[in-house]
């Protein structure tokens, strides 16, 4: 790997002790890819190769494997939400507004799904501001340290 593509193909992840991890998401590709070779049925490989493939910017094969892991995982709220935000990506909001609403229906406890289906929302041509706001609140009403929610919604009131 050339030191000019250090920064496409791998990223850096801080965790809650303040340690640095590099990540190679092209072998993390690799060895997803040679786990659904063994088990074309493995979700958690499914989802292992989506987050790499988002990390490398390449959201249409990220999207094509978070819907296998939607598939074969149709209750885990975490992969509606997972191809919600690749979708929002891709600029395909309104269905994106479906997966986080789907995320929320499985799992209604998760601050992100109700933050992220805002952002979702702000991206329609018809803006429904009532449910933004909504959403807004209820992310913060789940986590009322959300910083980004209360930001967000500042815009709004």
């Amino acid at each position: 790997m050339s030191g000019d593509n250090f920064s496409i193909t791998t990223g850096i992840d801080a965790t809650t002790e303040g340690i640095i991890i590099k990540r190679d998401y092209k072998i993390e590709v690799m060895e997803a890819l040679e786990s659904i070779k063994l088990n074309s049925e493995d979700s958690m490989a499914w989802s292992k190769l989506g987050f790499a493939l988002s990390w490398l910017g390449d959201l249409d094969r990220s999207e094509e494997a978070y819907r296998k892991v939607v598939e074969f995982e149709p209750k885990n709220a975490k992969a509606h939400f997972n191809l919600g935000d690749i979708l929002c990506g891709n600029r395909s909001a309104d269905e994106a507004v479906l997966c986080y609403e789907k995320a929320i229906k499985l799992d209604p406890n998760e601050y992100e799904f109700y933050s992220n289906l805002a952002l979702a929302l702000e991206q329609l041509d018809i803006v429904d501001t009532a449910k933004i706001i909504f959403n807004y609140e209820k992310s913060i009403e789940i986590k009322s340290d959300n910083l980004a929610a209360i930001l967000a919604l500042k815009k709004y009131k």
